[in-house]
């Protein structure tokens, strides 16, 4: 029973270490998974500051160059403006020349008809001549000054409409490069955009592993304490097992000593005992050899020696008896000896116990020469092939 303990417990305490191995390979293997998913999360969180950043930026341009195109288009639209009032301003002037024109044929036509009527009348002549003079002269004065301002609001007028033609084509090419940037800038919004989706997908998704493995390292964890309490647990049971086991090899070992001073002890009495009857066997040998010579001489001598003869029978017989007790006794001597050598090369003598079987059948050399001895395999005992967890030196006087 106690044998069938120890083997369950061996096979148990060898799967608990396979177990314990594999989850600690794959705490490792997780720790390791993790630690990438954070480099990946570090690297897509400082891509992603990137990114800020580079939107700021490019959000920080497209403000300024909003804000410039906007005093521009508001600079132009001031210029404009001003072209528009200055031109308003130009026109009312021409409406005012050409009143002050209407206003030149009106006098025309009075001069015409002044002199007309001087004419018809014929009265104050030279007055009249005079006045004719004086408002013609002023009035060829005023009608080249008119044509002189007239001549300068038409340049006036040209350079403005120029000036607004060019302020006009500026705004359309503005308009225009203003519009391509616009689109421009919201392709690359809008790719940026994505870029931002797909990274913030990719972040979730991180974050879903990252949360896994954390969830599969606290089961690891867990499953690491239990097996730790369940590993003390059965290191207690062993130690205890273990201890008992020692004081019953004791016990065991204690008794094979007894057993074998009792051995010895009887090998010695057999020795003895082998002495005295090879010292006896001498004798009848010498007896027989004695006998028969007499047996010889009184046969040639008289056949009236039978009885003679007879007794030297029975001497033989004896003798028989005495060779056949000696040679029980050699095979006894020689199964003792043959106990006390080693069973695997029979040449040395048995000097190590195995445990926890208790048999003593080889000596240290054969025990150092057994197959096996691993992490996952034990040598065997060659008696009952049982797994070796210990042995024990034993000394035979």
């Amino acid at each position: 029973m106690a044998v069938l303990i120890s083997t369950v417990t061996v096979v148990l305490i060898a799967a608990l270490i396979g177990w314990i191995l594999s989850l600690r390979r794959r705490d490792k293997e997780g720790r390791a998974v993790l630690e990438a998913a954070l480099q990946e999360k570090e690297a897509f969180r400082s891509q992603l500051e990137e990114l800020e950043v580079e939107n700021k930026t490019m959000r920080e341009e497209r403000e300024e160059s909003d804000r410039c195109s906007l005093e521009q288009v508001q600079c132009l639209q001031d210029k404009l403006e001003q072209t528009k009032r200055k031109a308003e301003q130009y026109g009312r002037e021409l409406d005012g020349m050409a009143a002050l024109s209407d206003e030149l044929t009106l006098l025309k036509n009075q001069h015409q008809q002044l002199q007309d009527r001087i004419t018809k009348q014929g009265r104050g002549v030279s007055a009249f001549r005079g006045i004719s003079r004086v408002v013609t002269c002023d009035l060829l004065r005023d009608k080249a000054s008119l044509g002189e301002r007239l001549k300068v609001l038409s340049r006036t007028v040209d350079d403005r409409e120029a000036e607004l033609g060019n302020v006009r084509q500026e705004l359309a090419t503005f308009r225009a490069t203003e519009s391509e940037r616009r689109r421009v800038l919201e392709e690359e919004i809008s790719d940026f955009q994505d870029k931002l989706d797909r990274m913030f997908r990719d972040k979730k998704r991180l974050e879903g592993q990252v949360q896994h493995l954390k969830f599969e390292l606290e089961e690891a964890k867990t499953s690491e304490q239990v097996l730790e309490s369940q590993a003390e647990n059965l290191r207690r049971e062993l130690t205890k097992e273990k201890q008992q086991s020692t004081e019953e090899i004791h016990s065991r070992l204690k008794e094979a000593n007894d057993s074998n001073e009792r051995l010895t002890n009887y090998c010695l009495h057999l020795k003895r005992r082998i002495g005295r009857l090879n010292d006896r066997a001498k004798q009848a040998e010498q007896r027989h050899a004695e006998s028969a010579q007499r047996c010889d001489e009184l046969y040639r001598s008289s056949l009236s020696l039978q009885s003679h003869v007879d007794a030297h029978n029975d001497d033989a017989a004896r003798v028989e008896e005495l060779r056949a007790e000696n040679e029980r006794l050699a095979d006894e001597v020689e199964k003792a000896m043959e106990w006390r050598l080693c069973s695997l090369c029979g040449v040395n003598e048995r000097a190590v116990v195995t445990l926890p079987c208790l048999h003593f059948a080889m000596c240290r050399q054969c025990h150092g020469k057994l197959p096996g001895g691993g992490a996952l395999t034990r040598p065997q005992c060659p008696y009952c092939k049982r797994g070796i967890k210990k042995t024990l030196d034993v000394y035979v006087v």
